[in-house]
């Protein structure tokens, strides 16, 4: 019977593609905010652990429920996601002093990016109470923030230029100036939040913001109007609930052009449910529930308001106080309403 010796086999040599892609896949997984998580007891540094998880490529910083009364600015770094425990349930106290919780736009030059804050309050600010500093900003979420009595506005963004910017499910109430502020902003996504009871308005959108999408926002008991678009272009509004505003529910002024309003409800403001003022053209309002306003439904207020078109709407099945449309603008187009 013959001898079956064993054949060694051939050494295998490591595939150099295979090897790099698991390289990628990890540094991937090194730079995720899910990669790395720092939990942050109450009364310890909040910057303290951004810096160190930011410093290690980004990762999760977790707040514990209760109260943090940080001594200067929160800054976010890209890559890096600060977590609480519930809107309710974690609050950041700014105790009156001039801190925000600020997401920088550009550090050393860079646009920074992959910023993530969600589920916490921010109380007491004595400015604004989640600033978006002027720059770039790629793939930013807030959500799940309250952001209320603070100094400036709840939620400001300055500036901003930027792509997948989220907030969501966010909520402005009782601050100094506007729930929410869009200053000269490009590409802003809001979906379903509220601002109550802001010293101005709702929300304010100036100083040509263009192309920001807001779904299913409520103002409600703001000193102004609910919605302010001032010198603002392409913004597309569409499920807003602005109501017992002590001004307009929507206040279109000062070349505010090209806006959409639709499938809205405006309803018991103090004045006109919606007021067109100022060199503000080619704006549609439709199929909208504008009634039981103070004031006008809808008041085109200036001769050189242009080319506005109003269709589809409910203008009066619940009387507005003055009529349902004062129409001193040009070229106006109105048709097809419930009155």
């Amino acid at each position: 019977m013959p001898i079956i010796k064993d054949i060694p086999l051939p050494e295998r040599t490591p595939n150099p593609i295979r090897a790099m892609r698991k390289s990628r896949q990890q540094e991937r997984t090194n730079r995720s905010v899910a990669g790395k998580s720092i939990f942050v007891p109450l009364g310890d540094s909040i910057q303290t652990a951004i810096d160190s998880i930011a410093k290690n490529g980004g990762g999760v910083v977790r707040l514990q429920s209760g109260t943090y009364f940080p001594d200067n600015n929160i800054r976010m770094r890209s890559y890096c996601s600060l977590i609480g425990d519930g809107q309710s349930k974690t609050v950041i106290d700014f105790n009156g002093q001039p801190y925000s919780v600020l997401l920088p736009a550009d550090e050393a030059g860079v646009g920074n990016r992959n910023m993530e804050i969600l589920k916490f309050g921010v109380i007491n600010s004595a400015t604004h109470g989640v600033w978006l500093e002027p720059g770039s900003l790629i793939g930013v979420i807030i959500d799940n923030i309250n952001s209320n009595y603070n100094g400036g506005s709840g939620f400001y963004m300055n500036s901003e230029t930027g792509d997948s910017i989220i907030i969501d499910f966010c909520s402005a109430q009782n601050n100094t100036l506007n729930g929410f502020t869009l200053h000269n902003c490009d590409f802003i996504n809001m979906r379903h939040n509220q601002a109550s009871s802001n010293t101005l308005n709702g929300m304010a959108i100036d100083t040509f913001t263009t192309n920001v999408r807001i779904y299913s926002f409520k103002a409600s008991f703001n000193t102004l109007s609910g919605l302010s678009i001032d010198s603002g272009a392409w913004v597309h509004v569409e499920g807003l609930r602005s109501f017992s505003n002590t001004l307009y529910g929507v206040h279109l002024n000062n070349t505010a052009n090209s806006n959409i309003i639709t499938n809205s409800r405006i309803f018991s403001n103090t004045s006109d449910g919606v007021r067109i003022d100022g060199d503000s053209n080619r704006n549609r309002i439709t199929s909208s529930d504008i009634i039981s306003n103070s004031g006008w439904g809808v008041r085109i207020n200036a001769a050189n308001c242009d080319k506005n078109l109003l269709a589809f709407d409910d203008l009066g099945s619940t009387a507005n106080t003055s009529g349902t449309l004062s129409d001193a603008g040009t070229g106006t187009v109105s048709v097809n309403h419930i009155t």
